[in-house]
């Protein structure tokens, strides 16, 4: 037995082959006339019960905390769990709704364009079809109907819109 740089005890013996095999308290190697360390397979390890390894550090401290968890701590844990597990099914279900109502607009666009060029056109073809000249020509020769005179045209004042609707008789106009 010696003691290394590190502070670790080493001890070795002779194998077969003029190698030396080299254990420490928690490595097994073996080197063959050479510097390069050969790890050594598990089932040397398994074969030699007094080679077994010691967990590191890290894993001791998780250990020994996994050993202090109480019931209410798990049910804590369990309980943040699941609220987390669904959030994220909520989130998903309005992730898919959204892009479902998405695709519904964008569907609903498209009938709503087909319908306004429908629309337009129908106007267009309706508008080149009205000849206003033979509109005039029938209601003024078989109609009877010609232009108002200045006295029975009468101003109203009010909003300015497209068109007035009448509720009442149209006061008579003072003259």
């Amino acid at each position: 037995m010696r003691t290394g740089s590190r502070g670790r005890t080493y001890s070795s013996r002779r194998v077969a082959g003029g190698g030396k095999r080299y254990y420490t308290e928690t490595e097994y190697y073996i080197t063959d006339g050479s510097a390069v360390r050969i790890s050594v397979p598990d089932y040397y390890e398994q074969s030699m019960p007094g080679l077994s390894r010691r967990p590191s550090i890290t894993v001791a401290k998780n250990r020994a905390k996994a050993a202090h968890m109480n019931p209410g701590y798990i049910l804590f844990l369990c309980l943040a769990l699941f609220i987390c597990a669904a959030a994220a099914i909520a989130y998903v279900n309005l992730r898919s709704e959204n892009t479902a109502l998405m695709k519904q607009a964008t569907k609903l666009e498209g009938t709503y364009n087909e319908m306004k060029q429908s629309n337009d056109e129908e106007f267009n073809r309706i508008k080149a079809s009205i000849n206003m000249e033979e509109i005039k020509r029938i209601a003024m020769e078989e109609l009877g109907m010609r232009y108002p005179d200045e006295e029975q045209v009468v101003d109203i004042s009010g909003k300015s819109e497209d068109y007035v609707r009448q509720y009442r008789k149209i006061p008579e106009a003072e003259k």
